[in-house]
């Protein structure tokens, strides 16, 4: 029958709570990817279903007007006065 000796019981008493610890940490590492990846992924969404809520948006004048994909001249002349509109708005606050 073998027995140990008090070196081979010191590298046995040093290993374990190095392994135990390396383990441990490899959970850690794991579950905080995992959370950062849930978190990345709900951020995203949050956001894409608040783009269709309006509560709370401020549109700018020009995009309360009905502007046709290729400007017309009466296009470009609304949107000229609705600029001028808002520089003297501007000025007069």
């Amino acid at each position: 029958m073998a027995t140990e000796t008090n070196s081979r019981s010191l590298v046995k008493f040093i290993s374990y709570p190095v392994i135990s610890s390396f383990i441990t940490g490899s959970i850690v590492f794991v579950i905080a990817l995992f959370d950062s990846l849930i978190k990345t992924l709900f951020y995203f969404l949050h956001e894409r279903v608040w783009t269709v809520i309006p509560y709370g948006r401020v549109l700018h004048p020009l995009e309360e007007r009905k502007i046709r994909k290729t400007l017309t001249d009466s296009d470009k002349q609304m949107i000229q006065v609705t600029l001028s509109e808002l520089r003297l708005a501007e000025e007069h606050s």
